[in-house]
């Protein structure tokens, strides 16, 4: 009796053992995991900081890269070396194709100024009123300064004033329908004929040379008078003070 009631009390003991080392091992792994969570939030959140940091970086920098631009000019003389305004100027990037806007032209001072972003650029200028360009100098880069100057050659002004033809027969009557032409070393033919009242003007270039008159057509019935008799020779008739002419030819 004494043996078996010894056998149970160490069964009981051995039961008790068992039962505090099972919460022991529970308690352990429990601890892990947590302390693996948390370890593990700390370690993803450094890491994500720290690739939002190395984007934010990347962005930042890929932004100042895109809107980083520099000044180009186009500048445009005359042969004299005075600027040249209103220019027709095209910029093309290196791809040909245009970076500005149409119908840009160059100002007062015979320049036109661009933001641009700093690249390879190859500048066309027109030809256009008061000047021309030479064929060879129309199409140029910018140079190492960023500047395209050109050179057109303009126009000389010319000054015209009226001259008048007045044509009558020797009776003094006015004779319609008379072509003529003021003539110097070369001759300029009148735009129209002579009217109902015999006369006609035309706008001629002031010049130093002295214009004469020349007959080119007169009506039936009228006949110009040469007083060389020399019907190679046409004949030619002088302007006055006031530049009208006053011509007699006969009537038949």
């Amino acid at each position: 009796m004494k043996k078996i009631l010894a056998i149970l009390m160490a069964l009981t003991l051995l039961a008790s053992s068992l039962l505090v080392m099972t919460s022991c091992g529970d308690d352990g792994e429990g601890g892990n995991e947590n302390g693996g969570s948390e370890n593990g939030g700390e370690n993803g959140g450094n890491e994500g900081g720290n690739g939002g940091n190395e984007g934010g970086d990347n962005t930042d920098g890929g932004s100042g890269e895109q809107d980083s631009k520099v000044e180009y000019k186009v500048t445009v003389k005359d042969q004299n070396g005075e600027a040249v305004e209103g220019v027709l100027v095209l910029v093309l990037d290196s791809a040909s194709k245009p970076v500005n806007g149409a119908g840009a032209k160059t100002n007062a001072d015979g320049e036109l100024v661009l933001s641009l972003i700093e690249g390879s650029y190859t500048v066309m200028i027109s030809g256009g009123a008061g000047y021309t360009v030479n064929p060879t100098d129309m199409m140029k880069p910018f140079g190492q300064n960023k500047v395209a100057s050109f050179t057109v050659e303009t126009e000389e002004k010319k000054e015209y004033i009226t001259y008048t033809v007045k044509v009558i027969d020797q009776f003094g009557a006015p004779v319609v329908g008379v072509a003529l032409q003021a003539c110097t070393e070369s001759c300029i033919p009148f735009s129209n004929a002579t009217d109902a009242n015999g006369e006609t003007t035309q706008q001629l270039e002031v010049t130093d040379a002295e214009y004469k008159v020349q007959l080119n057509f007169i009506p039936d019935g009228y006949s110009e008078t040469d007083d060389d008799n020399d019907p190679t020779t046409p004949v030619k008739y002088s302007f006055n003070a006031d530049r009208i002419a006053t011509v007699v030819i006969t009537k038949n």
